[in-house]
């Protein structure tokens, strides 16, 4: 029987918890992105990218979380979905 993934990674249960939401919201920002403009979907994933990091950051802001802990924190995910953003800008 396979270990659980965030076992294998030896991974604490809140820096767990912001990589599995990080990866769900990507999966969905993807899907969306894909079913808006089948055509063109880095478009869509450039401006759903975009307010992702700053709604991550702004809860970590709140949250008052920080920016450099031992563990995953919302400025992580800011910092993963702005790496997407440009990511997306230089192949557009």
């Amino acid at each position: 029987m396979q270990p659980k993934l965030s076992a294998r990674l030896a991974l604490d249960p809140q820096s767990s918890h912001v990589l599995r939401r990080f990866v769900v919201v990507l999966g969905f920002m993807v899907l969306w992105a894909v079913a808006i403009e089948p055509q063109q979907p880095i478009r869509g994933l450039l401006l759903m990218s975009a307010v992702a990091a700053a709604m991550d950051g702004l809860l970590a802001a709140l949250r008052r979380d920080a920016f450099n802990g031992a563990v995953l924190t919302y400025w992580d995910s800011t910092c993963a979905f702005f790496a997407i953003n440009c990511l997306m800008r230089c192949i557009a």
